[in-house]
This record gives structure tokens, C-alpha cells and sequence, in this order.
């Protein structure tokens, strides 16, 4: 078991991961597969994987045999993952629904449909942005030794 706050910052950096997750895969199934919505309401994706993101980094960070997921957990995992994503998105869905989507994502997965999308815009800009620089200090705290590798 490692110490309280490794524990944390795995939780928080597991937390950036569902959130980047549920976003993408949010996006895929409004988007790309809207047939999904019959089986599974697309604005629950998001809070769920969020939340199975920050049970992976509570694991990850309880036990050491949780060996699989570090590239995940490396700092070079936490600047890439997103950057593949929206490089997959983008070639999907195209670049002006790409950053027309995920507020309107963020506000119904909060449960703010009515709050206005610029609003959204912003909140959802600022929320990720200090998740993902969140992300990057626990991923440069917990990784001293294979900070770029795994």
C-alpha cells in the first residue's frame, strides 16, 4: 500500500482519464452511433466513466500489481492519451462538431441542460484544464524513476 496522498493523486489522475474517456466515448454515441441512445443514455457515459476512472486510480494506487496500467500512468500517458483521442475524434466527426460537442456533452452529463452552451464553454474549459494539470503533477509526483517510459 503507498501513502495517502499517492493514493490521492492516483485517484485524481485516474479521474482525468474517465473524464477524457466518457467525453470521447459520449461523442461516439451521440454522434457516430445515435442507435445506442435506445440501449444506453449517452449523458450517463460520462459521469460513469469518471467515476470507474477514479476507482482504477484508487486500485493502481492501493497495490503495486496493478502493473498494467502504467503507461496510463506515466507522464507521457497523461499528455498523449488525450492528444490521440482528439487526433480520433477530429478524423471522425470533423473539427467543427469536435469543438461544438463536448460542452454541450459536459452541461447534460452535469445535469444542466439548460444552461447556456457559452457558460458550459467556459466551465467545461476551466474544469478539464485544471483535471489535466492535476493529472500532469501527480503523474510527475508518483513517477520519480520512468517519469516518460513504462
Amino acid at each position: 500500500m503507498k501513502t495517502n496522498k499517492e493514493l490521492f493523486l492516483n485517484t485524481i489522475h485516474g479521474l482525468f482519464f474517465g473524464i477524457v474517456l466518457g467525453i470521447t466515448l459520449s461523442i461516439i454515441s451521440i454522434d457516430i452511433y445515435p442507435e445506442v441512445e435506445k440501449f444506453l443514455n449517452s449523458n450517463w457515459i460520462l459521469p460513469a466513466l469518471s467515476l470507474v476512472g477514479a476507482l482504477i486510480g484508487f486500485i493502481k494506487g492501493y497495490s503495486y500489481k496493478a502493473r498494467y496500467l502504467n503507461f496510463l500512468f506515466s507522464t507521457a500517458g497523461t499528455i498523449l492519451t488525450p492528444i490521440l483521442l482528439s487526433a480520433i475524434m477530429i478524423y471522425f466527426i470533423g473539427i467543427d462538431r469536435f469543438i461544438v460537442l463536448p460542452p454541450i456533452v459536459f452541461k447534460t452529463a452535469i445535469g444542466l441542460q439548460d444552461l447556456d452552451t457559452q457558460i458550459a464553454t467556459y466551465i467545461f474549459s476551466i474544469v478539464f484544464t485544471m483535471i489535466f494539470i492535476a493529472a500532469v503533477v501527480s503523474s510527475l509526483t508518483i513517477n520519480k524513476r520512468k517519469r516518460w517510459t513504462w
